[in-house]
């Protein structure tokens, strides 16, 4: 999710993916949790991350974020189970 947010903000992939990296690796030597690291701690990796960033944390948030068919968004989890129950009803 954090490599898609940077994306969204116009950094390219690779560079995200190495930036997003360095965060969470910055953060388990620190021993820390992503959420609870200070807005500055974690604009050192990427000056694009802004207060937003931390919306990410809420799962409900990255779950509807997500868009492509079979995701995890709730309306392709609600098609797939309603597809899985026609085709248990007719077995």
């Amino acid at each position: 999710d954090l490599v898609e947010y940077l994306v969204e903000k116009g950094v390219a992939f690779r560079e995200a993916h190495e930036a997003v990296g360095r965060l969470v690796r910055y953060a388990g030597e620190e021993n820390s949790k992503l959420a609870e690291l200070s807005l500055k701690e974690i604009r050192r990796f990427s000056p694009q991350f802004d207060a937003g960033v931390y919306s990410l944390f809420d799962p409900r948030v990255s779950v509807s974020r997500k868009k492509t068919p079979g995701s995890t968004r709730q309306s392709e989890v609600k098609k797939c189970l309603q597809s899985w129950k026609k085709k248990l009803r007719r077995a």
